[in-house]
């Protein structure tokens, strides 16, 4: 019998998957469209029917309905395979429930206990009645399943129990505690509306619990205002956004994200329209929430608390941003309201006060004058607060773009600030994501755009050598799409001319990158035109590092002075330009012919 991924690939087409979120347009064989996956004007991303799979010539992504749904969604395999089984109507079969893997069980556990909450609102008028005077509507209650824990200790443990559930699961899935000396555990959430977090695929991994009425611990001390789930095997804090499930597609099509800070600001935002919306849900900002959204823009709007506090808290987190190359925008709330109350006040607002947001160093220089501080004083905060953000960025470009910008507004030399940013560098103030943050890449590298576009062309000219020596494919093809010998010496010359080698793959990359290469590109005379577009992908990628690393050059020159090597750096970025210039020329005409 077929497996779901057969059924669902002999039912859906690559075609009216990728087409069912992109525009494509015929290209021969084939289909091309934008790509979803990086900013472009002129159309490289493939789709070819004979293949069953897409491909970018832009940003080297590719693979079948699976991974599209993967990456556009921002799912993993079991989510996108949900997707597109209730799309292609496959049913897919579950174990019983002793069968299933922890994970699966502890979803399970999530799953139920969040109908045990909703039950349970739907039995508390008072709490139902607290939340539409928060401005929540009915089907806004309903779509993010907010519910409610009963101020009783073991309620939830005992429904749990009941359906099946062994205490290590329900304590693992972070719903329960055993203080030592207890033998039994009790809920973790007691008297608390409840806020389901959702992972990306939409299922529920973790709660967040507001407390409602007035309650005291036994010292009598007020209980926390807020309480989360703990980590555990489902919920990782520092990687899950709160509304990210929801908004990635919203994010994607509009390219840009808001980030907000507690559960009821998303809610009411979403309610509001701004649907493009996550919050961080009572945890830091790290690197890797910025990573998953960076997946889908660079553009982040904050719309946190503005005030003095507000902003100290969120600097790191700017900072991060800024060195993952991300735009940064602050968007400055009237009154200082949290984003809940302003929109419950004047929900028309919203939308303006998201389009009137600033730059993050225009922010800060427009929230540092308003202060009223003294000349000295003002100069003083620029240097302390707006220079590091500026150091922070990846660009150097923009780098320099805002130091101007800093001298401008500070009405002082330009020189004056280099000098304090050469002072600054000097004494180590320079922006790296901590450690503890960085994601170990060690087993699976990162790979630059110029390494992955010679992965694709040695896998081309691999394959198709293969035809040369007898090979044939199960379409019957015995001669190679092109002449590979001469397609071989172009790739060679033009890595050797920029003081490289060729790349030359084991044999274990060599069958992988085949293997990818048939499975991607259709064997026929288009594939010329996509070796020719990939070589000037690798060179123009080779260019454009070179001219990152001659930028870097300048901007170091400039903070140290040195005019004859500032000069020498530019003459020879401005060389490389024209080149730079003719390689993206060609692509924007065989986009043009493609279309």
């Amino acid at each position: 019998m077929p497996t779901p991924v057969e059924q669902i690939k002999s039912r859906l087409s690559i075609v009216d998957v990728v087409g069912s979120y992109l525009k494509l347009s015929k290209a021969g064989g084939s289909y091309k469209a934008l790509c979803p996956f990086h900013n472009e004007k002129t159309p490289s991303f493939n789709v070819s029917p004979s293949r069953d799979a897409y491909y970018c010539f832009g940003c080297n992504r590719g693979g079948d309905i699976f991974t599209f749904v993967q990456e556009i969604e921002g799912l993993d395999f079991p989510g996108a395979l949900k997707t597109l089984a209730d799309r292609a109507g496959v049913e897919l079969r579950h174990e019983n429930m002793e069968a299933k893997s922890e994970r699966e069980r502890l979803l399970g556990v999530m799953e139920e206990s969040t109908n045990f909450y909703e039950d349970h609102l739907e039995k508390n008028p008072a709490v139902k009645e607290y939340l539409t005077g928060r401005g929540l509507e009915e089907k806004t209650i309903r779509s993010f399943r907010i519910g409610y824990a009963p101020l009783e200790w073991r309620l939830a443990y005992d429904h749990l129990k009941a359906k099946g559930y062994k205490d290590q699961e329900i304590e693992r899935a972070g719903l329960t505690k055993t203080p030592d000396g207890e033998k039994r555990p009790y809920d973790r959430f007691r008297g608390r509306v409840m806020f389901p977090i959702f992972d990306t695929g939409g299922r529920v991994v973790a709660f967040s619990g507001r407390v409602f009425g007035h309650q005291t611990n036994q010292d009598g001390t007020d209980v926390a205002k807020y309480i989360n789930s703990p980590e555990t095997p489902l919920y990782d804090k520092s990687s899950v956004l709160f509304g990210y499930d929801r908004a990635k597609v919203a994010i994607r099509k509009q390219n840009f994200a808001v980030l907000v800070e507690g559960q009821m600001d998303l809610i009411m935002a979403h309610q509001a329209g701004t649907e493009n919306t996550v919050a961080v849900s009572g945890t830091a900002l790290t690197e890797r929430h910025l990573a998953l959204l960076k997946r889908l823009t660079d553009n982040l709007v904050f719309a946190f608390d503005a005030d003095e506090a507000g902003l100290a808290a969120t600097a790191r987190a700017f900072q991060i941003a800024l060195s993952l190359g991300m735009a940064v925008r602050v968007a400055a709330i009237p009154e200082g309201k949290d984003p809940a109350d302003y929109i419950l006040k004047n929900k028309e607002g919203w939308a303006e006060v998201i389009a009137s947001s600033k730059h993050i160093v225009d922010f800060y220089i427009s929230a540092l004058a308003d202060e009223g501080h003294d000349p000295r004083k003002f100069r003083s905060e620029v240097e302390q607060k707006v220079l590091p953000l500026i150091l922070a960025m990846q660009s150097k470009i923009e780098q320099a773009h805002f130091i101007v910008e800093v001298a401008r507004k500070l009405g002082i030399p330009e020189a004056s600030v280099w000098d304090e940013v050469r002072r600054l560098v000097a004494t180590g103030h320079t922006i790296a994501p901590p450690a503890a943050e960085t994601p170990d890449r060690t087993e699976n590298p990162v790979k630059s755009r110029r390494q992955l576009a010679e992965e694709e062309i040695i896998g081309i000219l691999l394959w198709q050598e293969g035809f040369t020596r007898g090979g044939a494919t199960a379409e019957g093809n015995k001669e190679p799409a092109f002449d590979v010998v001469i397609v071989r010496s172009s790739y060679e010359e033009r890595v050797r001319s920029h003081g490289l080698t060729p790349h030359l793959p084991s044999e274990d990359e060599a069958r992988n990158l085949i293997i990818r290469a048939e499975h991607t590109y259709e064997h026929g005379p288009e594939l010329k035109d996509s070796i020719d577009e990939m070589l000037d992908t690798l060179e123009g990628e080779v260019l454009k590092e070179k001219q990152a690393e001659l930028m870097k050059k300048i901007i170091e020159a400039k903070m140290h002075e040195n005019e004859e090597g500032e000069r020498e750096y530019l003459r020879l970025f401005q060389e490389i330009t024209p080149r730079v210039i003719l390689l993206e020329d060609r692509r924007i005409k065989r986009g043009a012919v493609g279309n």
